[in-house]
């Protein structure tokens, strides 16, 4: 449905499932480069949120999702995640 161009509220609709359960699938696509993190955040959002992850190495993702506030969700941590752990 992704690559058909839906959005992600659309296929989480669609599918009777949360925003944040859907970039969970993806970020398993990213994390196996079947995806790519520039296919699914902005890269704005993906340095934002790896600065954060670069000064908090250690943390949960918790942890990161409240250092970085209400601007970012968790889905777009567990993607960004998905693509710092590939390229490591």
């Amino acid at each position: 449905m992704f690559r058909q161009g839906m959005p992600i509220a659309e296929i989480a609709a669609e599918r009777g499932l949360n925003r944040q359960t859907i970039e969970g699938h993806l970020a398993v696509f990213v994390r196996d480069g079947r995806l790519t993190i520039g296919e699914v955040l902005a890269d704005e959002t993906l340095a934002v949120i790896a600065a954060t992850v670069r000064a908090m190495p250690d943390a949960s993702l918790k942890e990161l999702k409240t250092a970085l506030g209400d601007d970012y969700s968790y889905g777009e941590v567990t993607l960004a995640l998905a693509h710092l752990r590939r390229d490591r």
